[in-house]
């Protein structure tokens, strides 16, 4: 993850204009509650704005995959729903309605 992350800063210093996006699939017994916090304040320490340019994905099941799923699978497809639910709960936290309205488009993360 720190890796990641500081790659992400590498890339908004050098001026590249960035849209993430990011799959939450874990185990439904995750803490989310703490986790997600976790990430979103270390996103936010590359800049207040960036999780405003993140899009979490969800993983839809389609027939082909469903019958592959095994119960490890499926807790991790489960999971993914409470993650997202968590995600949504702490955007609506941290930003105002005017921000989390705002077209992904048109958050300012990149320096002038």
């Amino acid at each position: 993850m720190s890796f990641r992350c500081s790659f992400i800063k590498r890339l908004l210093d050098f001026g590249f204009d960035l849209y993430c996006y990011l799959t939450l699939v874990s185990p439904t017994k995750t803490d989310f509650k703490s986790a997600i916090p976790n990430f979103l304040d270390k996103i936010q320490k590359i800049h207040e704005l960036l999780p405003l340019r993140i899009v979490p994905l969800r993983v839809f099941k389609f027939t082909p995959l469903e019958k592959r799923m095994d119960e490890s699978n499926r807790d991790m497809y489960d999971g993914q729903l409470k993650a997202i639910d968590v995600w949504s709960s702490e955007i609506q936290k941290r930003f105002n309605a005017e921000l989390i309205n705002t077209p992904i488009t048109e958050i300012t993360i990149n320096k002038p």
